[in-house]
């Protein structure tokens, strides 16, 4: 889980070949899962089905309530958070008021002064 977690966080990670290829085809499922579950995107549910599937199961606005634990954690610990993933994403747009580390301030940091 924590693989399909990564990999529907990460901005371009899933789209890695070496990753897929070392991957067990369930992490790649449990992603695409987890995306149409948020989204709603690339459904291969005809929309009928969801919406009997909807009426019986509401979705009771889940997709909020994680991103709203995704930004509770960040806040908790922003290691959590670190630039270039989602937890990142959504602490800096629900946050804009906090220290946001960027690409170009991460290699300045380097230690090796390059």
């Amino acid at each position: 889980m924590w693989d399909a977690i990564a990999m529907h966080t990460t901005r371009g990670f899933r789209d890695s070949p070496v990753f897929q290829r070392r991957r067990p085809p369930e992490i790649g499922i449990a992603q695409t899962g987890i995306g149409i579950d948020l989204m709603g995107t690339g459904s291969p549910v005809p929309p009928a089905y969801a919406e009997r599937v909807h009426r019986r199961h509401p979705r009771l606005g889940g997709a909020r309530a994680v991103t709203d634990a995704i930004e509770a954690q960040a806040l908790a610990n922003p290691r959590k958070a670190p630039a270039a993933t989602l937890p990142g994403e959504i602490l800096h747009q629900r946050h804009p008021e906090l220290p946001y580390l960027t690409w170009d301030m991460l290699l300045d940091a380097n230690a090796w002064g390059d």
